[in-house]
């Protein structure tokens, strides 16, 4: 698979690409990929001067190296065709990387030019380009979304208690499932309009539940979102994105549109296999997705965010705006103290127990997935063009062990023992409140055992949850809190977090 390999330093002039190596590498040879990847990496004695090496300045350290070689290896086991991977600090990158091939049938490598579809990440975009006119005045977050909208807003049966907002629909919590079989697969060559595609089946876009209770993740959202701001600025949601996001960052080959720069130097995507070819998949709501890009255009938006808002050209976003991005706000758990999950177009994980930030992306063909560490002062940003969840996961987390290999161990905060009552009344069977695509809810039982809480899912696999405050739970490999455990208005215990929503059952109904 390893048809091309390089590593990058110029990324602020565009990324030139100085080191490029091609082998003959067959795919699914892994020895031979591993031999090759190592001297291409430098890892074994060079064969060229290191001066005639300049494209290795910014990607010297060998354990970045290492990881680049290692993440080939997991990438060729799995037959995915190339991949890019973009390291960088506050200041300069670390390190690039582009390995295999753009294109099997015609042997075009990825390298510096290869431009990916990068799905969902598109919604970090889309939610920066809020905030941004939300700041200069142009929008209000919280202001009722029919002001904008209309009768293009969706029903809201809960309207006198809780209004449906831009900032809910930014954060999932607005109260929708996602989009129907009908919107994902509809006959679309680009030319929709938002207005046109959110024609289409507006019934899918009902309020399941009261805005500002759950999280629950929904496409269909930004393209509300989208379309609201176009309603509100007279443009393009396009048109808006270059203005407030993509011009301020200098991130000039990005593009939410199929422009003829992006046909020519697009990386072909690849389905489950590595080899069949997908289909340029046009996304009804090109808020929602549609977001194609160089890695390399990635390097100041992910410089922004470890700046907190701040950038070479001076303040992006304001510290308020920030914390909007990456919080979330208006849920049960958010209104609670809870800090963990998402927030407008970002959500907070945890690997080892070191917090990341990030969002991932999926375009039929393609899987991309950014992030950044604040204790490490580092960011990445990784695409595949194969449609491989797993592989992607391992390779990422291959990345995300390089970025906390230097730091200290976590600090876990100390285990609340919350009286046995308490407990008790926490305890029982819980069944699942949302459903992003609908289907049979599922279950989970919450015990109180040896003064502690334990999940059992629908497997029997039970789970620890350790009480960080008398409604905040961790697991024990978790370095914050990451489940709220509280009752709603109506009394009835509701568990919010990485699982999902949960609601209590009453015993007459277990």
């Amino acid at each position: 698979m390893l048809g091309a390999f390089s590593l990058e330093p110029a990324l602020g002039q565009g990324l030139a690409r100085i080191f490029h190596e091609s082998s003959n590498t067959a795919a699914g040879d892994s020895n031979a990929l591993a031999t090759n990847t190592y001297e291409i990496c430098g890892l074994a004695a060079p064969t060229v001067a290191p001066e005639a090496q300049p494209g290795l300045a910014e990607c010297t350290d060998p354990a970045w190296r290492q990881a680049v070689a290692d993440i080939a290896e997991i990438s060729d086991a799995a037959n995915v065709a190339g991949f890019a991977l973009l390291v960088v600090d506050a200041q300069r990158p670390r390190c690039a990387a582009y390995v295999g091939l753009a294109d099997r049938a015609s042997g075009r490598p990825v390298d510096a030019q290869t431009w990916f579809r990068v799905g969902s990440i598109a919604k970090s975009f889309t939610a920066l380009t809020a905030l941004r006119m939300a700041e200069q005045g142009e929008i209000v977050l919280d202001a009722p979304l029919r002001e904008s909208l209309g009768e293009l807003s969706p029903p809201n049966p809960w309207a006198e208690q809780r209004v449906l907002t831009l900032a809910q629909l930014l954060q999932h919590s607005g109260g929708l499932t996602d989009m129907s079989r009908l919107e994902f697969d509809y006959p679309n060559q680009g030319e929709l309009s938002l207005a046109e595609a959110l024609a289409i089946r507006p019934q899918s876009r009902r309020l399941r539940w009261p805005p500002g209770q759950h999280t629950a993740y929904s496409n269909s959202g930004a393209g509300l979102v989208g379309l609201a701001l176009e309603q509100v600025a007279g443009a393009s949601f396009e048109a808006l994105a270059q203005q407030q996001v993509l011009d301020p960052l200098d991130m000039t080959e990005a593009s939410f549109l199929r422009s003829a720069e992006v046909v020519r130097h697009l990386a072909t995507g690849y389905n489950r296999d590595g080899a069949s070819p997908i289909e340029y998949w046009h996304i009804i709501y090109r808020p929602a997705a549609a977001l194609n890009l160089r890695p390399a255009a990635m390097r100041p938006f992910l410089q922004m965010l470890l700046r907190l808002g701040d950038t070479d050209n001076g303040r992006f976003l304001s510290a308020d705006s920030m914390r909007l991005l990456e919080d979330p706000s208006d849920t049960l758990a958010a209104r609670s103290g809870l800090r963990f999950g998402r927030g407008m177009g970002n959500y907070h994980y945890q690997y080892r127990g070191y917090s990341f930030h990030g969002h991932g992306g999926d375009a039929d063909g393609y899987l991309a997935h950014y992030a950044y560490s604040k204790e490490a002062e580092l960011a990445f940003f990784l695409v595949i063009n194969a449609f491989q969840p797993p592989t992607l996961r391992r390779m990422r987390e291959r990345v995300q062990a390089q970025i906390v290999a230097d730091l200290p161990a976590p600090t876990f905060p100390p285990e609340l023992q919350l009286p046995p009552a308490e407990l008790q009344a926490m305890a029982g069977s819980y069944v699942e409140l949302t459903r992003r695509f609908g289907g049979p809810p599922a279950r989970i039982r919450l015990q109180q055992r040896s003064g502690r809480l334990y999940s059992i899912d629908s497997d029997g696999d039970r789970m620890p949850m350790l009480a960080v405050t008398n409604q905040h739970f961790r697991r024990p490999w978790q370095s914050v809190a990451t489940m709220a455990l509280l009752q709603d208005e109506n009394g009835r215990w509701v568990l919010q977090g990485e699982m999902g929503n949960y609601g209590k059952v009453p015993v007459s109904q277990d």
